[in-house]
């Protein structure tokens, strides 16, 4: 059984070596060779200029009809159970370890300040 296999396999992976493929590099042109590498920024940087996002007024009624529509569609959901209830992950139908789920919760509450902020300034503009 095996050597049949193999007396398959083997002439397929020989005709498949010697396929012949388009060569990549003929399709680059010259001024993309030789180009430099684009300037990768830092962490730090992307997260600071992350604080400094501003929301348009068109953008925030685009936002705001949005959370409208969720927070009815979360008024359609069973209310929350208690908090010595272990939080399930709906995916694997296991309870998530107490670290992991006070991480959750965590960033939530971080999650609901930081749209009550905007929702703020955006009310203010």
């Amino acid at each position: 059984m095996i050597l049949r296999a193999l007396s398959i396999l083997l002439p397929i992976a020989v005709l498949a070596a010697c396929a012949e493929l388009p060569r990549l590099d003929d399709s680059i042109d010259a001024a993309a060779k030789d180009a430099r590498y684009p300037r990768l920024a830092s962490k730090e940087t992307v997260l600071a200029r992350a604080d400094d996002v501003q929301i348009l007024p068109e953008d925030f009624t685009e936002l705001q009809a949005k959370g409208e529509a969720l927070n009815a569609r979360a008024a359609t959901l069973p209310p929350e159970r208690d908090q010595t209830t272990p939080q399930v992950d709906t995916i694997e139908r296991t309870a998530l370890p107490p670290d992991e789920d006070a991480a959750m919760r965590e960033r939530i509450e971080r999650l609901k300040a930081r749209a009550e902020a905007l929702r703020q300034r955006g009310t203010e503009g």
